[in-house]
């Protein structure tokens, strides 16, 4: 009788092994945690980059202090245009000419430190392929999906949830599409900026 409980308890402890296996490896497909810095070891490979009001005219300027294992840089805004920008883009595919677009439909949040002298409202933004809209050779015509989030001078850290993104409404007049079009496609992003 005793080496019916030997085994039965032997099995039991067999099969408490193999499902707590299961269950961490169900668990780590499912939520998927990548960095993408430091760059050389992202597993999705990117490059940052800034673009300015350059194309419009404007004289705004962006200096890039590190850009391996984290993002520091500092911009100037002119008033040479109506509307300065400059904007920090983290590509992955070159934006004069995008072929290759990333999918990240896999992930659900992005998640980042931030600081910012002095405070600012920001704006995250994922450039997604839109077959009606995008031109691959212009980085503007890609569907823009934003979020803003708040950047004080101390670190914190922001979460954005990239299922629900809001697709701007100067971007889809712009860009001749019925503002009440929020689609866009994380299976095909070109940056996140």
């Amino acid at each position: 009788m005793l080496g019916f409980y030997r085994k039965a308890i032997a099995i039991f402890l067999g099969l408490l092994v193999l499902t707590a296996t299961l269950a961490y490896l169900c668990i780590e497909r499912v939520f998927i945690n990548n960095a993408l810095f430091p760059a050389h070891q992202s597993a999705i490979p990117c490059k940052f980059e800034t673009v300015t009001d350059a194309d419009i005219g404007g004289s705004s300027s962006a200096s890039v202090t590190e850009d391996v294992y984290g993002i520091d840089y500092e911009y100037h805004l002119t008033e040479d245009v109506m509307f300065p920008y400059v904007i920090g883009v983290i590509a992955f595919a070159e934006l004069e000419n995008a072929k290759d677009l990333v999918d990240i439909s896999r992930y659900y949040t992005a998640t980042f430190r931030v600081k910012c002298t002095p405070h600012n409202v920001l704006t995250f933004y994922i450039h997604s392929f839109d077959e009606k809209v995008t031109d691959p050779g212009d980085f503007y015509s890609y569907r823009i999906a934003s979020a803003y989030f708040s950047c004080h001078e101390e670190w914190s850290e922001v979460e954005i949830d990239l299922r629900h993104l809001s697709v701007p409404v100067w971007w889809l007049e712009l860009s001749n599409v019925d503002v009440s079009d929020q689609n866009y496609w994380l299976d095909r992003v070109v940056a996140i900026a």
